[in-house]
């Protein structure tokens, strides 16, 4: 029986994620969007709330040291899992692609693109770890530099 909970749990998952992504290009195309702002922020945003709303509703509407718990569990545990995923999945796939490829064949990479893209996040990363280092006051420092990572993002 579980077993049958489980697949059919999976089944809804998975028609939940198409129409989701469907549902979220399609929004996309309506405000006139790039692929990749549809990709990196709505989707992004769509599919971060989920693992956003349970720590938040475990800490305000929970009572007692478990419900902070739950919240720090998911606040810490979410990336952990996802990373974990992704390596995982990332390195299924470069194998599986590795084994259908002819040998010698060439990834083309635009490295003026991934230039861009590693600088942009270089300076974002270095601005946010440097926030983490400041004094905790004068506090308008820190709305600046909270302003700052939010226009950046």
């Amino acid at each position: 029986m579980d077993i049958l909970i489980l697949f059919g749990a999976f089944i809804i998952i998975l028609l939940g994620a198409e129409l989701f992504t469907n549902g979220i290009e399609w929004f996309g195309r309506r405000l006139e969007l790039a692929e990749g702002a549809v990709g990196s922020v709505l989707a992004a945003v769509g599919t971060a709330l989920p693992e956003t709303m349970i720590p938040i509703i475990a800490i305000l509407f929970a009572s007692g040291a478990a419900s902070h718990e739950v919240g720090l569990g998911a606040i810490l545990g979410a990336p952990f899992m996802l990373a974990t995923l992704a390596m995982f999945v990332t390195g299924v796939a470069v194998l599986w692609s590795a084994r259908r490829r002819p040998s010698g064949a060439v990834m083309r990479v635009d490295t003026g693109v991934l230039a861009h893209d590693m600088r942009y996040f270089a300076i974002a990363y270095a601005l946010a770890i440097g926030a983490a280092f400041l004094p905790l006051e004068p506090v308008w420092l820190k709305w600046i530099v909270a302003f700052v990572l939010l226009a950046i993002y």
